[in-house]
């Protein structure tokens, strides 16, 4: 159900026409770094990426001077239950997934200040919601909730964040942000221990 959560906030995303690329569910990958000997080190490489299939990956290509956005896991799931969703024996669970989104934006007009609060705001306006019934009945839940919590929009520190012991260049007409949400997920408890919701 998360796969169908994602895909729906990328096609609110895409609708925006910001991005020429927008990637599924990403995660923070660690890669070994190699000595000049070719001898693994303890030192890690960490870089987002994409599960391709067969437990291969694919990195997120900053460098091909394409707008990308991206969204990846950021912590801890939450669960509890739902004290205020009881029938007969079925007791409600919250979860809470903590997403992070990324975006890259090239060619941005640099002589506009707030450019970057403009993009973000944008996003968060296309993918906040309260409630998609839609979505509820399509998946059998009680309810779904897509809730902003903050946003960085210093280039620096987003890179930093996502990238460690590679060597990026980024341009400075370019929007550099991460957008830090929470995807809640109401529901009966047998819709997720026996698989009943359409997952």
């Amino acid at each position: 159900m998360l796969k169908t959560i994602i895909e729906d906030m990328n096609d609110r995303i895409d609708a925006l026409d910001i991005f020429e690329v927008i990637h599924p569910l990403c995660d923070q990958i660690q890669k070994p770094m190699l000595d000049e000997d070719g001898n693994v080190t303890d030192t890690f490489e960490i870089f987002p990426a994409f599960y391709v299939s067969n437990g291969e990956f694919d990195n997120i290509e900053w460098d091909s001077k394409k707008s990308v956005c991206y969204c990846r896991r950021n912590g801890v799931v939450n669960i509890e239950e739902n004290e205020d969703y009881e029938v007969g024996c079925e007791k409600g669970i919250i979860r809470t997934f903590p997403i992070k989104i990324v975006g890259l934006v090239f060619n941005c007009d640099v002589d506009d200040p707030y450019r970057n609060e403009k993009q973000v705001e944008n996003i968060i306006h296309a993918i906040q919601y309260e409630d998609n019934k839609t979505l509820d009945i399509a998946l059998d839940l009680e309810s779904i909730r897509v809730k902003p919590l903050n946003y960085n929009t210093n280039r620096y520190e987003v890179v930093a964040n996502e990238f460690q012991n590679i060597e990026l260049t980024v341009p400075f007409d370019s929007i550099i942000f991460e957008l830090n949400i929470e995807i809640i997920i109401e529901s009966e408890t047998d819709c997720w221990e026996n698989f009943d919701c359409n997952c």
